[in-house]
């Protein structure tokens, strides 16, 4: 493969980043190839998500029809753009951001140190190294990443459906796991993030709003339920509310903490395998309940193929502190 393909694209995970920020990153990547003839290489190398040193992106995922290479592969090249990554693209983001002497962390500085612009379509370098998410919506507006007009969520959508899928193993973990709502009308998927990162840095959703909306879609017909959630508090709110909910057996830590970035987690990599298989359970379902600032489900919401409409996202309201920032802001403008 390398003989065939010269530029690549490196995407690496953020040390802080979950499996849907990884996933987003990647998704950037992707569009990028596909515009500029690229191939895509993924490094989950660094120990967040399984052993330190084995690459858990293969071990969970597929990239179909674009070039695909290990990062191994790319580790002598001598020009990767950025250039801080000259004779480091063996090591993950935290190992240099750490090695220059930069222990606070500063997500803006570190994009712009660490991460190209992907929506520079004239770099000539033979690799250049992505890691941050954010900029899938910006290539959607440009007609030379997206010729064919489509919406945003329509080319993100097409990004997922069909240049990346979960290996064989995953999807066999899932076919098991949803074929216990065999002969129900249908299936409501529904994630419930709550730790207490997630609630000081994007606001609490309190479940009577979960359950406002999932009272009116589970009364509609006879459907089954689908949780997936990071806490073993909410799952037996949700179990005492809706009776027999499916969910992925698997290991919890404290109510609020994480999963697989807790120090107690006995097995990361099955941590990190269980959320693939619930990331692409949930997609599968007739309706889904999400958080829009979520990564991970905004990630379900884009393997799921079916009619967005039937994706409710629930989200927080805004603290009176913010709302009020807010108000002055749209009264004063931008400078206050």
């Amino acid at each position: 493969m390398r003989q065939s393909q010269s530029n690549w694209i490196l995407v690496k995970g953020s040390g802080g980043g979950g499996l849907g920020d990884r996933l987003r990153a990647l998704c950037v990547a992707i569009a990028y190839a596909r515009a500029t003839g690229r191939g895509v290489s993924v490094d989950w190398r660094d120990g967040r998500l399984g052993a330190e040193g084995v690459n858990r992106f293969s071990e969970l995922f597929e990239i179909k029809d674009i070039p695909y290479v290990e990062p191994e592969w790319l580790e002598g090249i001598s020009d990767p753009w950025p250039p801080s990554w000259r004779g480091r693209l063996q090591r993950s983001l935290h190992e240099v951001y750490v090695e220059d002497g930069d222990p606070v962390w500063d997500r803006v500085s570190t994009i712009a140190r660490y991460s190209f612009d992907p929506t520079d379509d004239t770099l000539e370098h033979s690799v250049v190294v992505l890691w941050d998410f954010d900029r899938l919506s910006a290539l959607a507006r440009l007609p030379r990443f997206n010729a064919q007009g489509l919406t945003q969520r329509q080319f993100e959508v097409d990004i997922v459906t069909r240049h990346l899928q979960p290996v064989a193993a995953i999807e066999q973990r899932v076919a098991k796991l949803l074929a216990r709502s065999e002969g129900s009308q249908c299936r409501v998927g529904a994630h419930v993030r709550a730790t207490l990162e997630a609630k000081a840095q994007k606001g609490e959703v309190p479940l009577r709003a979960y359950f406002s909306v999932l009272d009116r879609l589970l009364g509609q017909r006879e459907c089954r339920l689908f949780l997936a959630t990071d806490n073993m508090s909410v799952q037996q709110a949700f179990q005492q509310r809706y009776g027999d909910v499916m969910s992925l057996p698997k290991w919890f830590g404290a109510p609020g903490d994480s999963l697989h970035l807790n120090p107690e987690c006995p097995d990361i990599a099955q941590a990190a395998e269980d959320a693939v298989v619930e990331m692409i359970a949930l997609a599968r379902s007739d309706h889904l309940v999400l958080r829009s600032n979520s990564s991970f489900s905004i990630m379900a919401g884009l393997f799921f193929s079916g009619d967005p409409r039937r994706i409710t996202y629930v989200d927080a309201r805004p603290s009176f502190p913010s709302r009020l920032r807010g108000a002055a802001r749209r009264l004063l403008g931008p400078a206050c």
